[in-house]
Formats: C-alpha cells, structure tokens, sequence
C-alpha cells in the first residue's frame, strides 16, 4: 500500500489522503499551466500531474487542548455560581469539587503522558532525561516547542481544572 509522507511534520498518511491528519497540511492542488506549446488536448493528457503543497496556517490549539479548555471553564462557571449563590449544600459541594479535582488530576497524568511522547518523538535522550528529572523535562519543551507547545499548554489547562476543584471544595 502505498502513502504520503508529509513535508512539514513528517506523518506518513494514506496515499488517498488530501491533507496531513496531523498539521493539516494539504496533499493537493490546481493543476500547473502548461506551456503555450503544449496546449493540445490530446497532448495534455501524456503530462504527470504534479501535486504541490499548499501551506495552511498552523491551527494554535489542538482538538485536546479545546475540549480541555471547555472543562476549565465549565469547572470555572461552577465554581463562580458557588462562590456568588451558594446553590449548592456542602456536601454536594465538596462531591463535586472531589470529581473535578480528581479529574483535573486525571486528566493531567494523561496529558503528561502525552508530553512525554512528544519529547521522546523528537529526542529520546531527552525523552529519558524528562522521565527521570523534571527540569530536564521543562528544558526539552523550551527546546522543541513548536512540537511540545499543545501537551505542555494542555498539561497547564488540566492543573488549572484541579485548582478550580479545590476551589469549589474551600
């Protein structure tokens, strides 16, 4: 079978693939003028068509980072409704301030995780330098930030659900 392998990010995508599934970069295009000489229908289609890469603006955030974003400001407007009404009792306060902080927490083990495989995608000496020292770790995402840039900000979003978690619990 054969694939694309995509000039920007270097993912290997189906051969039918009109665009890279990772940095969305895409596959096809306008077929090129041909010569005033060659203009001859007959003659026209002995030419290969080249396919030529189309640059598109690079998304900031990724899908992850988005959903992980509405948590925060779900878990946000919760936390101002209890602080401003009260609505809830304590106990359902504190329940619900156990399930956000425990899911803040949750879901920043896996985006560490996803960190990790970035830093291991790009070096993996300093993918094992990140697992054992954690400065190491904020070095590597200085270092290869365009590639880091989306897990880090996630892991940052996922610390910011657990924060608001305590808050709702105070």
């Amino acid at each position: 079978m054969n694939s694309i392998k995509c000039p920007d990010c270097g993912l290997v995508n189906f051969a039918d693939a009109s665009e890279c599934k990772r940095c969305h970069l895409c596959f096809v295009s306008d077929p090129e003028p041909m010569d005033s000489q060659y203009q001859g229908a007959q003659y026209q289609s002995y030419w290969p068509q080249r396919p030529q890469y189309e640059e598109k603006a690079p998304k900031v955030f990724s899908g992850g980072v988005v959903f992980l974003t509405g948590i925060l400001v779900v878990a946000f407007a919760l936390l101002v409704l209890q602080q401003a009404f009260h609505p809830f009792d304590k106990s359902a306060a504190s329940g619900i301030a156990v399930f956000i902080g425990f899911g803040g927490l949750a879901l920043m083990v896996l985006t560490h995780i996803w960190l990790l495989i970035r830093i291991f995608e790009q070096s993996i000496g300093w993918g094992f330098a990140s697992l054992f020292l954690p400065v190491a770790g904020y070095i590597a995402v200085g270092k290869f930030w365009d590639k880091t840039k989306r897990s880090f900000v996630g892991q940052l979003v996922c610390l910011g659900i657990f924060f608001v978690g305590l808050g709702i619990g105070v």
